[in-house]
């Protein structure tokens, strides 16, 4: 809708910003909102002063797509696929109990199944990572950190990372966004590593080059050496 025929810049575009004397009653933009008017559309390529990011997915959008409906949105399709797997796992549980009351010994999960979870988890990790907002969506490692004050369980959280960074640089990030211990630079103190499935990771590698997204990262304490 047109108000007035002034000119204004992305700061005061809104009625709202500029003080609109055209308009009776102006509703402050909603502040939960991210506003992303140099970036192209995910969905249509369009640039608007409107475009806005939206916070499941971490993708821009335009007026036209921004609801998760309307760009078939990525947690959309995590709760699909977690609804057929929860079922699944439901149909699974009685088939073993049946063959659990017959004497009958029941099949090993095969490597599909295994597949589809890991498919399913990856896809929870692109939808609710954390880390930096400035890793482009297309060179994210997302993985699933481990990490806690060495009482077990341990917490876990989806993160990611740039794929050109380096082990070190990657636990220096983590660290300071999950408000870790972080004393690698000092001389006689614990070192915060990262651990694959129980081994060191080194620190100078490319953290890419050593996992891909869906692994599961533990932050490990060692003693200096």
């Amino acid at each position: 809708m047109v108000y007035s025929l002034q000119i204004f810049c992305k700061d005061h575009h809104t009625p709202y910003h500029h003080h609109c004397k055209d308009v009776d009653s102006v509703t402050p933009p909603n502040p939960n909102i991210t506003y992303r008017p140099s970036e192209p559309c995910e969905m249509c390529q369009l640039k608007d002063l409107t475009n806005v990011l939206c916070e499941s997915c971490q993708r821009v959008y335009c007026m036209s797509h921004r609801t998760l409906e309307q760009h078939s949105c990525l947690i959309l399709q995590v709760d699909k696929v977690e609804e057929r797997t929860k079922k699944q796992q439901q149909v699974d549980a009685i088939k073993t109990a049946k063959t659990a009351v017959k004497g009958v010994a029941p099949k090993r999960r095969g490597a599909k199944s295994a597949a589809v979870e890991r498919k399913v988890l990856l896809m929870k990790m692109k939808s609710k990572s954390e880390g930096p907002a400035s890793v482009p969506f297309t060179e994210r490692l997302f993985i699933n950190i481990l990490h806690g004050d060495g009482t077990p369980p341990p917490l876990n959280t989806y993160f990611h990372v740039s794929t050109m960074w380096t082990v070190g640089r990657c636990v220096d990030m983590i660290a300071e966004h999950l408000k870790l211990r972080n004393n690698n630079n000092r001389a006689n103190m614990d070192a915060l590593v990262m651990e694959l499935n129980g081994t060191p990771l080194p620190m100078s590698q490319c953290l890419a080059n050593l996992c891909e997204s869906g692994d599961t990262i533990s932050m490990v304490y060692h003693p200096p050496s």
